[in-house]
């Protein structure tokens, strides 16, 4: 076959095609038992007969479980397979002494079913060079007796597309039908994947349903309140709530944007909200950022944004990443509890540690993910942690990220 196939679609066409390959062993070991054993048993056992026989069942005995197996046999061992078979044909040639259309006389018409055995996983065009020097050896052999005349020839030319034709068109067939099992599994795996990728489409599109749904219902608590005169939107507790219920729904938003970096992209837009309230907010990436699960860049983002949100006049967005994980810290001025952090249960990720402090005015986050299983995270080991401290940063001492990177 000329298309190549993956694991998947080997498995799926030698299943397939296994009536073929067995019901091709049974005619390629019922004819050399049933129809050459006898015709060596006619000649009188000649020797050269015999060991051709025997030959000839190495090969067979070789190449049946290659076959049956769905494999086939190296270049090296199909080269001496050939050649063992066409040097019987040969041998049994020479050792007729009168014609060589004659019972006993049976290598040649036998040598094609011995290499379809060793060719049925292989490229065609070997198997034809075969057929052709096989034929070739023949015709050449009868040439040279002396006495064939053009009734031998005709006969000779006869049994050989007779012989030739029936192999090769099994070969045919069997890469025919082969193709067609490929296609088929290709069309499935297709359909599956279609099937497989509306599903997923469907639930994200669920998934996101309900997590807007959450969003809007925070937001719109907080602007009834508002706007009913329950809450002043001048205390800072009222606008730490807005910022925070808008940083989620900009979050939801930047979600389905097409960007290069999407975990860097979500951070900017709670950064972007918290400079439309004044506060000054610089963000820093340390390393590029691996390719992050869209629930764990949830997970990762959500503190940090609420943090920003949290900030009263600056916050500082800290990202260090490799190829095994990622590290968000911000630090801000504000309060821990105002307002306080609640984690959505839609984004609760195990891989992800979460950690909190504050002291005197200050308000330090740190998030963390590594997708290396042997890898030990700082707070948990499996599963998030969220902690909050009275001790953990002063004044005199600006919070960094605990991996001991630092940035400028």
């Amino acid at each position: 076959m000329s298309m190549s196939m993956t694991d998947a679609e080997r498995i799926f066409t030698d299943r397939y095609t296994a009536g073929v390959a067995r019901t091709f062993v049974f005619i390629a070991l019922g004819w050399h038992v049933g129809n050459d054993l006898p015709a060596t048993i006619a000649g009188g056992l000649h020797p050269v007969a015999v060991a051709t026989w025997v030959a000839y069942a190495v090969v067979a005995a070789i190449g049946a479980p290659l076959v049956l197996r769905g494999r086939s046999a190296g270049p090296v061992l199909t080269g001496v397979g050939c050649v063992v078979l066409l040097a019987g044909s040969a041998a049994m040639h020479a050792t007729q002494p009168g014609s060589l259309f004659v019972f006993p006389n049976w290598a040649w018409q036998a040598a094609g079913w011995m290499a379809l055995l060793l060719f049925w996983n292989r490229a065609f065009p070997g198997f034809l060079v075969f057929v052709v020097a096989n034929a070739a050896l023949s015709t050449a052999a009868l040439l040279t007796r002396g006495d064939s005349d053009r009734q031998d020839l005709a006969m000779m030319l006869m049994v050989l597309y007779g012989v030739a034709a029936l192999q090769l068109a099994l070969d045919v067939g069997k890469r025919g039908l082969e193709t067609i099992a490929l296609r088929s599994a290709r069309d499935r795996a297709a359909a599956e994947a279609l099937l497989t990728a509306r599903l997923a489409a469907e639930q994200a599109h669920e998934a996101r349903q309900d997590r807007y749904a959450s969003a809007r219902a925070a937001a719109g608590e907080v602007l009834k309140k508002i706007a009913d005169g329950t809450l002043d939107p001048g205390d800072a507790q009222v606008r730490g709530r807005a910022a925070g219920a808008a940083a989620r729904l900009r979050r939801l938003v930047t979600e389905t944007d097409d960007v290069p970096d999407p975990l860097v992209h979500a951070l900017r837009a709670a950064a972007d909200i918290a400079e439309r309230r004044g506060v000054a907010v610089t963000v820093d990436q340390v390393g590029t950022v691996p390719d992050v699960p869209l629930q764990v860049r949830r997970a990762l983002t959500d503190a940090p944004a609420w943090a920003v949100a949290a900030a009263a006049t600056r916050a500082r967005i800290t990202v260090v990443s490799n190829a095994r994980s990622v590290t968000i810290a911000v630090v801000g001025d504000g309060s821990i509890d105002q307002p306080r952090w609640d984690p959505p249960s839609s984004n609760h990720h195990d891989g992800v540690v979460v950690t909190t402090e504050g002291e005197g005015g200050q308000i330090w986050v740190e998030t963390r993910w590594s997708n290396a299983p042997s890898e030990s995270l700082l707070e948990s080991p499996s599963s998030t942690t969220t902690r909050s401290s009275s001790t953990g940063s002063g004044p005199g001492r600006p919070p960094t990220p605990r991996d001991g990177s630092t940035s400028s």
